[in-house]
């Protein structure tokens, strides 16, 4: 008799984590289901942020939007005490008015260093905008460094 109750005990121990493997089972695919339609629906919307990204840009280019970025080194700005300090225009593709972007108009910055004012910028002669490289929104402009 006893061996008949440890032996029903054991069945439904048995059945009860039968259950339990099952219904985590079933947690863990649903889970999975829900995280590919979520990873579905991310590439949906990149691919669909891509296409009209290009619309947008094939839109610009037949109103005449597109812009070129022209680095001038030897450019002389408004910058304060300083020469041929560089800049970089913004020109319409279809047209020639170009604009300045303005990156610095402080001039060379000076601390002090010991009470004494320092000038630890010189930004005259620099050749700022003889290399640039933009992608989408952002622009990289570079001037040498001089010796």
């Amino acid at each position: 008799m006893r061996e008949r109750r440890e032996k029903k005990e054991r069945e439904e121990r048995e059945e009860r984590e039968g259950r339990v493997r099952k219904e985590r089972r079933e947690r863990r695919e649903k889970k999975e289901r829900e995280e590919r339609e979520e990873r579905k629906g991310r590439v949906r919307k990149a691919r669909r942020e891509r296409r009209e990204k290009k619309r947008e840009k094939r839109g610009r280019r037949e109103r005449g939007d597109s812009r070129v970025l022209v680095g001038a080194p030897k450019a002389n700005t408004s910058q304060p005490h300083v020469t041929e300090g560089g800049a970089v225009f913004s020109c319409p593709w279809n047209r020639s008015n170009c604009t300045v972007l303005h990156f610095d108009e402080l001039g060379d910055r000076r601390f002090y260093i010991n009470e004494e004012l320092t000038q630890v910028e010189f930004k005259s002669h620099q050749w700022f905008g003889a290399t640039l490289r933009s992608h989408g929104n952002s622009i990289l402009v570079r001037a040498t460094i001089r010796a």
